[in-house]
């Protein structure tokens, strides 16, 4: 028994020192596909990653994902994953993708949304400020009317969340470093 226990020790204590002198892959390496040395014949390899980030609302998890299929350039998106509950037989949890080349388009939005809602007076009939990425993977804006303003950010048809005017500029800022960190993968 005790030279059971000891082994066990033993290598337990060996796989934590082994874990703790690896370096963790970089992004390069793990993404680095000779196509020559897999000799893929009616087949076909993917490599997905994804790098959790911090989103602007606890609710929303955000990561940057990283795809390559056989050897072609890598793609970035930015997933989006919401929790939604409609009902008990509608509830769950939504996800949806932003390309690297629609988030500079996002940022312009926001920055206008954010120049327009300092520019509007009230009190005005109910007006609506609405931005939808090409798939309409995502979709957020403001709203001014009798009950005030608030923000809103969409995930696909199911998750929704309503903000306090503010949270236009958390928006902007996280989509900010949504894409320097995509930028630092590179």
């Amino acid at each position: 028994m005790k030279k059971f226990s000891f082994l066990s020790l033993f290598l337990v204590l060996s796989a934590i020192l082994w874990a703790q002198n690896t370096a963790p892959a970089s992004v390069s390496a793990i993404f680095d596909l000779d196509q020559t040395s897999l000799n893929l014949q009616n087949s076909s390899m993917i490599i997905k990653q994804f790098i959790p980030i911090q989103s602007f609302d606890k609710k929303i998890t955000a990561e940057i994902a990283i795809v390559q299929r056989d050897g072609s350039p890598r793609t970035y998106l930015l997933r989006l994953t919401g929790s939604y509950y409609n009902s008990q037989y509608d509830k769950g949890d939504i996800t949806k993708l932003v390309s690297e080349s629609e988030i500079p388009s996002v940022i312009n939005a926001l920055n206008y949304m954010i120049e327009k809602n300092k520019q509007i007076a009230s009190p005005i009939p109910y007006t609506e400020f609405n931005f939808d990425t090409e798939k309409k993977e995502i979709s957020f804006g403001f709203y001014i009317g009798d009950t005030g303003r608030k923000s809103f950010f969409y995930i696909g048809e199911k998750f929704s969340g309503f903000y306090p005017m503010d949270m236009l500029q958390n928006m902007k800022a996280f989509f900010e470093s949504a894409q320097q960190k995509i930028a630092s993968l590179k």
